[in-house]
């Protein structure tokens, strides 16, 4: 897949909202985000971020969410996320607060674990 800067995105990206998100949850109004598959894509979305000067911070979202987040040229913010596996949510049920991320923590704790699955797609119409 190539990104709008001509240069090949590695890895799963999985487009998983687009919408409008209630500014008491992160105050951004429009918001449109990405999950990837491992926490080790997230690391590589940081630095790809960072060389195109468009990082703009990252978070975890109660502890289930860890996010990187960015501003195309326009000024269009968006996020870029990996989530816990599903059978660790239930330790972080009371968090919902924004924390600030250790992202080398993370990776140190979760590399190489997917959580995005896999994104298939059908040549075959259902209607035919």
């Amino acid at each position: 897949m190539m990104n709008g800067m001509g240069r090949e995105v590695r890895g799963s990206v999985v487009p998983v909202m687009v919408g409008i998100i209630a500014s008491l949850i992160w105050g951004l109004g429009t918001h449109l985000a990405w999950q990837v598959d491992t926490i080790d894509d997230l690391k590589r979305a940081r630095a790809l971020l960072i060389e195109a000067r468009a990082y703009t911070g990252e978070s975890s979202h109660g502890g289930t969410t860890k996010s990187v987040c960015g501003a195309d040229p326009d000024g269009n913010e968006f996020e870029i996320m990996w989530m816990l596996p599903r059978e660790q949510w239930a330790a972080y049920a009371s968090g919902s607060n924004l924390e600030p991320l250790d992202l080398a923590a993370e990776i140190s704790r979760w590399s190489g674990v997917r959580t995005a699955g896999e994104i298939r797609f059908s040549t075959s119409s259902a209607h035919e």
